[in-house]
Parts: structure tokens; sequence; C-alpha cells
């Protein structure tokens, strides 16, 4: 382990959505533009979509989060004040899925999520965590990102700069790992987007408003939530868009659960993920058998987990070798007992895991 961050660290301390979203775009606005260049070249890449035609679709997403969370449209809204960019850039960074699935149905993203239950961990503590795998220019604008929200709890997450959600935890031991599905139901509907979601959930103050922030709304695209909590309940999300009638609930097996970009439940619309991501249930298998092999595992166990390369290149450990640009550009592994997190920069068989603790960790306030 190292003890500097494996990314920029940023610390915000401000109740006022709008007021914390400009802090954060005047903070990380070299970060948040690099992003928005990135994008303009994945939509012109992917679906041959120009950048305004990209930010108009966006914007057309601003009214269900209105509906759902008005905090965080004033958020992006500082946010784009913050970064000098409009609020339909910032959308369009939210909203990339749903997006770029509505424009064309090429997705590469890939996602190896995992949570251990307290009685399979060597410590008795609860872990939650993942490989995060996406387009490596994307890696220099990912951000931690630490935030003190009254009346919300305080969150820590790995992110893209301007995203409003996440990978991460809160300081009610609320902890969150997604993967991308892809079902027969995207069409690039307008509804609540993905990340809005992914926010709703780390704001929650407890399990149950966690799985209310899937469940309640009328989403706009599939996706997989793994949500777990400190006292070590853990269950798996598996979504279509729409509302309740599609979503299909997994618990973990033997105190262990393992996830990728496949519908593990029978569902009754097709799963399409498995069409461009045939490798799916391959790394969910691996993980899940890699974390298993003991009565109980500690820190050293899951970290060679994540450093997997079964069916290489195209493994838990994913490396630039793969189509698509990809690797994996973080490894998360999150104790919701004490509340800090193990991160890499980059696949973890390369990079040494950091310890990061959030202000949180000892009640301590962001000054």
């Amino acid at each position: 382990m190292t003890k500097e961050s494996p990314f920029f660290h940023l610390k915000v301390q401000e109740s006022d959505p709008f007021k914390r979203g400009t802090f954060i775009g005047e903070r990380v606005s070299d970060k948040i533009n690099g992003n928005v260049e990135i994008y303009k070249n994945i939509f012109k890449e992917y679906a041959d979509a120009d950048w305004d035609t990209v930010r108009n679709k966006a914007l057309q997403f601003v009214e269900p989060i209105q509906d759902y969370a008005p905090e965080m449209v004033e958020e992006l809204k500082g946010m784009a004040k913050g970064s000098e960019l409009d609020l339909a850039d910032l959308m369009a960074l939210n909203v990339r899925t749903e997006i770029m699935f509505g424009l064309t149905q090429r997705v590469e993203a890939e996602c190896t999520s995992y949570a251990l239950s307290k009685d399979n961990v060597t410590n008795q503590h609860v872990i939650i965590g993942q490989n995060w795998d996406w387009k490596t220019p994307v890696q220099k604008n990912t951000i931690i990102t630490e935030i003190q929200q009254e009346p919300y709890p305080s969150i820590i997450m790995v992110a893209e700069a301007g995203h409003l959600g996440k990978i991460g935890f809160n300081s009610a031991g609320i902890g969150l790992c997604a993967n991308l599905l892809v079902s027969s139901l995207d069409k690039g509907e307008v509804g609540v987007p993905f990340h809005a979601i992914l926010r709703k959930i780390l704001n929650s103050q407890t399990f149950n408003e966690a799985i209310r922030a899937v469940t309640l709304p009328y989403r706009a695209s599939s996706g997989n939530f793994v949500i777990a909590n400190d006292k070590g309940t853990i269950l798996d999300l598996e979504t279509g868009p729409g509302g309740k009638e599609n979503i299909y609930y997994l618990e973990p097996t033997e105190g262990i659960l393992g996830h990728a970009n496949n519908f593990i439940v029978d569902t009754h619309f097709e799963d399409k993920t498995l069409e461009i991501l045939p490798d799916s249930p391959g790394r969910a298998n691996r993980i899940r058998h890699e974390l298993s092999k003991f009565s109980e595992v500690g820190i050293d166990q899951i970290q060679n987990a994540l450093r997997n390369h079964d069916n290489y290149p195209n493994s838990i450990c994913r490396h630039l070798e793969s189509e698509g640009n990809i690797q994996t550009l973080a490894s998360i592994i999150m104790d919701l007992t004490e509340k800090s997190m193990l991160v890499t920069a980059g696949p973890p068989c390369e990079n040494l895991f950091t310890r990061v603790y959030p202000q949180f960790y000892k009640n301590e306030k962001i000054v």
C-alpha cells in the first residue's frame, strides 16, 4: 500500500447544492472540461453524433432529475458555472450511458463487482467493491470526491469529474457498486438517468431508503446496483428501464455476491449485454470462485481476486490489449465497517492499493 491518494482527492463542505456544485466546478474545472472533450470524441466515434446533438438530447433529462432530486439539478448548474460550461455539457456527461445507447447499441464498458458479508471476512467487516473498467483517457480526469452535505449523509466516491454519483459509500454506512446492463427495453427513452440514481443511493440515510432510490423512479436505462450497509445487509438489484416491474433481486450465496455485465436472473425481456460483452458471465463466476476458495478472506485474497487474469485480455483485471481502448481504471475495496477504502489508479496487478480515509472516518469536519 501507498499513502498518497491515487486520484485527486476533492473535499467539499457545503449544504447549498448550487454553491457545492460551483465549488466542485472551480476546483476541478480542467478535469470536467477534459471529460467534455473526451466524450465529444467518444460520441463521434460510437454514434457519429456531434456535441450539439448530444447536448440537446441531454437537456431532455433535466425535468426527470428535477422531479426526482431537485438538488442535483442545482448542483449541476453550479458545476457548469464553476467550470465555465453550460448545464447541457454537464447533463451530457451524466446521461452519457442513456444517450449513447439511444444513438447506437455499441457499448463497451465492463465492470466486475462483489460484496462479502462479515462472516466471510477475517476481521468480520462488511466489504464491497469492484474493478471499474472504461475508456483509458478518462482515468486522468477521475477523482475521489468527498462531500459533507447536510441534511444528507457525507459521502466519498470514485467518479469521473462532473458526475453526480458513482462508486462509494457514506457516513450512514451505505455502500454502492454498479455495473452496466443493456436490455431489449433500452431505447434511449427519457427518464431518471443511471448516475442520478447512484447519487441518490449515496445520499440515503438507511438501507431501505437506498433501495427506494432505485425502485421508485421511472429509470431511463438498465443497470445493476450492488447495495450494502455496515450491518451486513447486502442486496443486488438488476434493473431494466421503467418502474418496479423491471427489477430483479439477488442476495448473496453463502455470504458472497459477484456480478458483471449480464442479467443473472431470468427476465421477461432480452439481455442484450451478452451480445456485446460475451465474457461477462465468466468474470462474474470467476470473482465468486476466487472469493469462495477460503472459509474467510482477508484483504490480500480480495486484492488477488481483483488481479485475476483468467480469460485474458477480457478478464477481471483488464488491460489495453483488449478491444476498445478500455482497461481497469480503478480497483476498489470498501470497508463499510471501518468506513475506509483501498483504491488503485489502473489495473491492480500493476498498481499499489492506497488506503483512503474520509473525514467522517473520525467524525471530523472538512475545513
